[in-house]
């Protein structure tokens, strides 16, 4: 895709000490402590769509290889809530977390999941679940309310975190055990108080706190339970709440004992595979082999101007006539993607691309560059608009505030 991370960086970001920032950088907020990182993403209510998570998940990488330690502890709080993302994307994205987390020599895991409000479903339910037991320490929060999560999803996460093979839930802290918050209310499971009664039995036993909120006194949140016997593996505040769907009781034990099966069949693997990093490697090529080629180039100003002709086109300035002074390494119908950093991309007005082209417009500045019928057709990013005065009169008023 264009929209965030385009073009050849795709190919190049397979050596993830020469990637370059993207777009998405802006969007993370990277907090160091002895000896563990903390890396919170806030994407929430960004109008991605299934097309942006292979992007997304490559920068990801990128920004993690440049700016975190690889033999530090990362922890990750992801907020992509409130999108349109579907089941396949939530399984992409978190089969992405996963490959990350194979792939660093630190630690790595995830501390807090937000999906809650896209279009999510079982198998996203199913990869997570996946995460969650092969992740030694505790997910603290995940938040997959208001989806299309149908009985299966449900089983598949709470069976995993109360059979979990190091025990880590409830999670230990300091002052006590904590349950993990799980928002899984306005789904699809039909009979939830059948399924969560079979979950309680052998061999799950699963034990759970309903997080009821009280007029008196302290209710329970994602950080402490108010329950008397802190035992719970989960806390399922308003799980009762679900859209109806006609999955029948009987089929809720088919579920429970698939999924039972399922991990039970896991306590046997204590590391990944070679045959499934082969096939995690074999999924992230294909996710980025229609890499759309791309290039970087030093723009020539002299006391004439760059030479070139441009209009605006949505994903940047296509270049209309290359004059022969002063000499550019371009091309005609080719797009300049972004310079010395800032992104032309995103169909912007005419005025905002020139603001953002003129900001950065001097003789050396580095562009990137495609051709143009490479680019065309890929998804682009939401309207990438500059809120407020145009960026060429805001950066005046900061040099003169300075």
């Amino acid at each position: 895709t264009i929209g965030h991370f385009p073009c050849a960086v795709f190919m190049e970001a397979r050596k993830a000490k020469d990637s370059l920032p993207s777009w998405w950088d802006r969007h993370c907020n990277l907090q160091h402590t002895y000896g563990t990182c903390s890396l919170a993403v806030r994407l929430k209510a960004l109008g991605m769509k299934d097309a942006d998570v292979a992007s997304w998940l490559l920068a990801l990488k990128g920004f993690i290889a440049r700016c975190v330690d690889p033999r530090v502890e990362l922890a990750l709080e992801l907020d992509a809530s409130e999108n349109e993302l579907t089941d396949e994307a939530g399984t992409r994205l978190i089969s992405g977390l996963q490959r990350i987390r194979h792939t660093r020599e630190g630690p790595f895991r995830l501390r807090v999941l937000k999906l809650h409000k896209n279009k999510v479903g079982d198998d996203t339910c199913a990869e997570l679940a996946s995460l969650v037991w092969h992740q030694a320490k505790a997910v603290e929060e995940i938040h997959l309310s208001h989806n299309e999560v149908q009985q299966r999803g449900l089983t598949a996460i709470l069976a995993a975190l109360a059979m979990h093979p190091e025990k880590a839930y409830p999670r230990e802290t300091p002052c006590e055990d904590v349950p993990c918050w799980v928002r899984l209310e306005h789904n699809r499971v039909s009979h939830v108080e059948y399924v969560l009664a079979l979950l309680q039995q052998e061999p799950v036993k699963l034990q759970f706190c309903m997080a009821p909120r009280r007029e008196k006194g302290p209710s329970c949140t994602s950080f402490r339970c108010q329950a008397s016997d802190n035992i719970a593996h989960a806390h399922l505040y308003c799980v009762d709440k679900q859209e109806s769907e006609p999955e029948t009781r009987k089929h809720a034990e088919a579920v429970v004992q698939s999924v039972i099966r399922q991990l039970q069949g896991e306590r046997c693997k204590d590391t990944v595979s070679d045959s499934a990093d082969a096939h995690h490697e074999a999924v992230e090529a294909a996710e980025f082999s229609d890499a759309a080629p791309c290039r970087f180039e030093d723009l020539k100003v002299d006391a004439t101007g760059a030479g070139l002709e441009l209009t605006p086109d949505p994903y940047g300035f296509l270049i209309e006539t290359v004059f022969e002074t002063p000499g550019q390494k371009l091309n005609a119908g080719e797009v300049i993607l972004e310079i010395d950093g800032v992104q032309l991309w995103g169909d912007l007005d005419e005025d905002r691309l020139s603001d953002a082209f003129g900001s950065r417009f001097a003789d050396g500045a580095r562009i990137r560059v495609a051709p143009a019928d490479a680019v065309r057709g890929r998804p682009l990013w939401q309207p990438l608009t500059i809120p407020g005065p145009g960026l060429s009169l805001r950066c005046e008023a900061v040099s003169s505030s300075l």
